[in-house]
């Protein structure tokens, strides 16, 4: 997560976040989180208020993520979808990313 946490998160390349303020995300707490999201049908998309910028590994490659720090979705740039949250799991989710931004923001 880096220490992006507006509407502005959705146009940073990722050549341009390497010397923006970053935190890890732990990956069991990920996996627990993502383990069940559901992927949007191809024509929905949203609008954006505010949201968190992301990005993962993946076969050696950095990828770009925005989530959403309202409501419990994210757009995955590698794969161009969005995924939702399962329902049950949303309270909890926003929360952990609200206080991981905390802490990066009192770094």
């Amino acid at each position: 997560m880096y220490a992006v946490f507006d509407h502005l998160a959705l146009n940073y390349s990722l050549d341009s976040i390497d010397r923006i303020r970053s935190i890890n995300l732990e990956s069991d707490s990920i996996q627990n989180f993502l383990g069940n999201s559901k992927v949007w049908p191809k024509d929905k998309t949203s609008m954006w208020m505010s949201a968190y910028l992301c990005t993962y590994e993946l076969g050696g490659k950095r990828m770009k993520v925005t989530i959403s720090s309202y409501g419990g979705f994210f757009y995955d740039y590698y794969t161009k979808q969005y995924f939702q949250i399962d329902d049950t799991l949303i309270n909890d989710w926003l929360a952990y990313l609200l206080n991981k931004s905390i802490e990066l923001t009192a770094q």
